[in-house]
């Protein structure tokens, strides 16, 4: 969502929304009044879908929720290298200031986050990491034994082993091919 730099006054006009709305450098968005009843326009109360605040912006009678982070940093901050995420750089995601966004990768953005504790590893996570993935293991190494003899044998081949044990040709050509189930969860 691209967005001009048409100022009017410290605000910028939402590209798409040209006359209808404007963002301004503190994350604030103004709705320029309406019909010809309407005198003045008016700040727009901000909303939270998901962990965001958003705005609904109405085009046309249809209305669609916008980021207000993406919306300032479109009108604020020159995106050259063309990264598709926005960043809070202190971590605090109401916080929509033109000062505290920038373009980000998304691996740039999971980095911040794990660097700046917003992202923090679970009990899930330590103890998975811990056993270097055996928890999700699908089956034992008895079971791995008999996948790679019946393949070996030519009893079944990858598919039929795969509908066999329930799960997918990729897992079982993984074990045929010694590259999982290569020794035993610790």
């Amino acid at each position: 969502m691209a967005l001009t730099k048409v100022i009017l006054e410290d605000k910028i006009e939402i590209k798409g929304y040209e006359g209808l709305y404007a963002v301004t450098s503190d994350g604030q968005v103004w709705s320029h009044p309406k019909g010809t009843n309407s005198k003045e326009g008016n700040w727009m109360s901000l909303d939270c879908y998901g962990r965001y605040p958003v705005v609904c912006l109405t085009k046309l009678g249809q209305p669609k929720r916008h980021l207000v982070h993406r919306l300032v940093a479109g009108a604020f901050i020159p995106n050259p290298n063309k990264r598709s995420q926005v960043n809070h750089i202190n971590g605090i995601r109401t916080d929509n200031r033109v000062d505290n966004l920038e373009w980000v990768t998304a691996s740039e953005n999971r980095l911040h986050a794990w660097r700046e504790g917003l992202q923090t590893a679970t009990a899930l996570h330590k103890d998975s990491a811990r056993k270097a993935g055996y928890r999700r293991r699908l089956f034992s190494m008895d079971q791995a034994s008999d996948i790679r003899e019946s393949y070996k044998a030519k009893e079944l081949n990858q598919y039929e082993l795969a509908a066999k044990y329930g799960t997918s040709q990729a897992v079982i050509n993984g074990i045929v091919l010694h590259k999982t189930y290569t020794k035993e969860a610790a």
